[in-house]
């Protein structure tokens, strides 16, 4: 049952749907809040009372969005695959925080080779959400990471391990390729 609610969750994220914000309102209440990270919670065996829940807002950034359901479906379950996207705001508590390894994809909208990337990054997430995690963070609306990783060459992927940067390669490419790179950067890091 974990196994299909994260591969649900993966197809209805990384197909681009997550941009409407109302698909996150799992409970279909009209807005999205602790009852929807509830839900989450409760599809993965757990049934906490409400006023149990912690504050829906799990990463500290202000608002209740696809990061927070991330976290509770990957607390409660396996690690969903689901590439979110993370903030200047978010980026050392979610990226330099992680004890496994991360890859950050620094991408833009308005980058036609992202868009490309965007399906196949989406896969390579879900297929290798056990051995590392994937966020993309926008070059253009979150400057200050960006500018201290000396980033602005889009899709870029930096991989980091145990809060360090273990690597980057910039570019589409193929997904054979694009998992070559990152468990290169992994393994490497290990030795």
């Amino acid at each position: 049952m974990k196994k299909l609610i994260c591969f649900l969750l993966t197809f209805i994220f990384a197909s681009g749907i997550y941009a409407n914000v109302t698909h996150l309102d799992l409970n279909a209440d009209g807005m999205i809040d602790i009852l929807d990270l509830a839900f989450v919670a409760a599809r993965f065996g757990e049934t906490p009372a409400v006023d149990e829940m912690p504050n829906p807002d799990l990463n500290g950034d202000g608002t209740v969005n696809i990061l927070d359901l991330v976290l509770v479906a990957n607390y409660f379950g396996e690690p969903s695959g689901i590439p979110f996207e993370v903030t200047d705001a978010t980026f050392d508590s979610v990226v330099l925080g992680s004890e496994r390894p991360i890859v950050v994809e620094f991408k833009s909208e308005f980058c036609i080779f992202c868009q490309l990337m965007k399906p196949i990054v989406a896969e390579v997430a879900a297929e290798y959400s056990e051995t590392f995690t994937v966020v993309k963070l926008d070059v253009n609306t979150q400057p200050e990471k960006a500018a201290e990783y000396e980033n602005w060459a889009t899709p870029t992927y930096i991989v980091f391990q145990n809060g360090e940067v273990a690597g980057s390669f910039v570019g589409a490419m193929a997904k054979g390729k694009l998992v070559a790179e990152i468990l290169a950067l992994i393994s490497d890091e290990g030795d």
